[in-house]
């Protein structure tokens, strides 16, 4: 899918959200063979809000450092060149809000955002240990439609006042309203961005895992999606309409479930910083 058409999708969008530049440069030092560190660390530290995210989120429980973290290079080589790529796009996303723009609406959708990566991380360290790291970066981008929709498509104003708060199926009122919905537009604008199949089809799939290529990924990030909800961190209250059941179906114990649910509050409580856009 082609800019243009991604464009003509939108309908009165004139132009599309850019990856944010400090993404654009990081992914460019890293696409060199022979890429600077240095210049790496320097071009991250010039953007003071995700600098200190990612600080935020290397001394986390969620990585599991046993030394404080104080700097990018340590930050950098916990989390891996492989995430960080990725984990900068994640966190420059919350630099499309503009101040003057951010309403209630969007300050619960990074919140839900940010607390459906946490759980996705979570769930995957206890449950499949390999897909933990891009659960937590697929998950944080999950929602990027309805940034998208909701910064620079004006008649989404009708689909926040019905749905906000409301036990309503979100994507439903998307498609009456604009025509299409935000699992779309968001699959869309990963892709328009370059970045790697699977978070494309799993953004597009979260609310319908079973149709994902990535059917593991999808599972952990439509759980975390859900589950996140039972916490008030969302946008509509209403479940997908599968997912009563779905855990005991696939074999989760109960008790399991509440431990994961304890760790997620425990971590939530003591990273709130990331919640604020």
């Amino acid at each position: 899918m082609n800019n243009s058409k991604l464009k003509d999708l939108l309908g009165d969008v004139k132009e599309l959200p850019p990856m944010p530049q400090v993404a654009v440069q990081v992914m460019g030092i890293l696409d060199k063979d022979d890429f600077s560190f240095a210049e790496l660390v320097s071009v991250i530290s010039k953007d003071v809000s995700i600098t200190a995210s990612i600080l935020k989120i290397a001394n986390s429980p969620l990585f599991g450092s046993r030394v404080t973290i104080n700097n990018l290079t340590q930050a950098i080589s916990l989390l891996g060149i492989k995430n960080l790529k990725n984990i900068v796009v994640a966190l420059s996303t919350r630099g499309m809000f503009e101040s003057n723009k951010i309403t209630i609406f969007e300050q619960k959708l990074w919140e839900h955002s940010v607390a459906t990566a946490v759980y996705a991380r979570i769930f995957a360290l206890k449950f499949n240990r390999k897909m933990a790291e891009e659960a937590f970066i697929i998950a944080l981008l999950h929602d990027i439609g309805q940034i998208v929709l909701s910064l620079f498509v004006e008649k989404y104003n009708n689909v926040k006042e019905n749905v906000f708060g409301q036990h309503i199926d979100i994507s439903l009122v998307e498609d009456e309203f604009i025509g299409t919905n935000h699992c779309l537009v968001g699959s869309l604008l990963l892709e328009e961005w370059g970045l790697p199949e699977i978070y494309c089809d799993v953004v597009l799939n979260h609310h319908n895992f079973q149709n994902s290529k990535y059917l593991d990924m999808a599972k952990i990030i439509y759980i975390a999606n859900n589950k996140v909800k039972d916490h008030q961190f969302s946008i509509s209250k209403k479940k997908d309409y599968s997912f009563d059941g779905l855990l005991s179906d696939m074999g989760y114990e109960q008790s399991e479930i509440e431990e994961v649910d304890i760790s997620f509050m425990e971590i939530i409580k003591s990273e709130k910083d990331l919640l604020n856009v």
